[in-house]
């Protein structure tokens, strides 16, 4: 027979099917880290020819489609750190704090790395801006997902997200090892309000509120409940001895 005290855990425990990898950045607020539309400076002109290639994720309201939340899939490498993959974070506020997170499937093994550099920190290190250079011409042309319609004239903060997806496990198959399956994930840009909470853990918040709100005043109706019965038998009792 199946031991009781193995089956309380069984019944409440649940199953892990998904993995996440994040980070928390500050959208810079620093002029040489902000992008100017049009040709105002060689610098922009020259991020701005590579958007098109890289994937996109916005917090703005002019983004056409859901570009706070894409659903892509990443190619894998089992050399090095991984494949790498360029992710454009554009229209931040400034001085803002965001969080951007991958999430993908137990059921593929993979290991990503995310490392954010803002435009300056990019034009130091050639290597890394070849990199990206060469991703967004490989990627070209845009996925109309990817898309933002009527920019702003103002300076914009952006960031640029570097993805390393390395596959994550081995196999005896010979063409899965030369060519790994890509991973299928879903990358999000969710802000923080206040830079204390982010958005989406709002809702759990006021749950988490209200719940212990409720609690508390049905605790003290319980309290006064069990308190008026325990007074009316003390008052009976004390009727019977007289």
């Amino acid at each position: 027979m199946f031991p009781s005290r193995f089956l309380f855990p069984v019944l409440f425990s649940t199953a892990v099917l998904g993995n996440i990898e994040k980070e928390i950045f500050v959208a810079p607020s620093n002029s040489q880290d902000l992008l100017f539309n049009g040709t105002n400076s060689p610098q922009s002109a020259g991020f701005e020819a590579l958007h098109p290639g890289l994937l996109r994720l916005s917090p703005s309201p002019s983004c056409e489609g859901t570009c706070h939340e894409l659903h892509v899939t990443l190619d894998t490498s089992f050399i090095g750190s991984g494949e790498s993959h360029w992710a454009v974070l554009d229209h931040l506020e400034q001085g803002k704090r965001y969080e951007v997170r991958i999430c993908w499937a137990a059921t593929s093994p993979t290991d990503l790395t995310l490392n954010i550099y803002t435009a300056s920190q990019l034009l130091d290190k050639p290597s890394l801006l070849a990199n990206m250079t060469a991703y967004a011409t490989h990627q070209l042309p845009p996925s109309p997902v990817n898309k933002l319609s009527c920019p702003s004239a103002a300076p914009r903060s952006v960031l640029y997200l570097n993805i390393r997806a390395k596959a994550g496990y081995y196999t005896h198959e010979k063409h899965r090892m030369e060519t790994p399956d890509p991973v299928r994930v879903e990358i999000v840009l969710d802000p923080f309000i206040l830079n204390a909470l982010p958005e989406s853990l709002l809702p759990i918040a006021v749950t988490i509120i209200l719940t212990a709100l409720s609690a508390f005043w049905l605790s003290g109706r319980v309290y006064n409940i069990l308190r008026n019965i325990a007074s009316l038998k003390q008052s009976r009792y004390d009727k019977k001895t007289r």
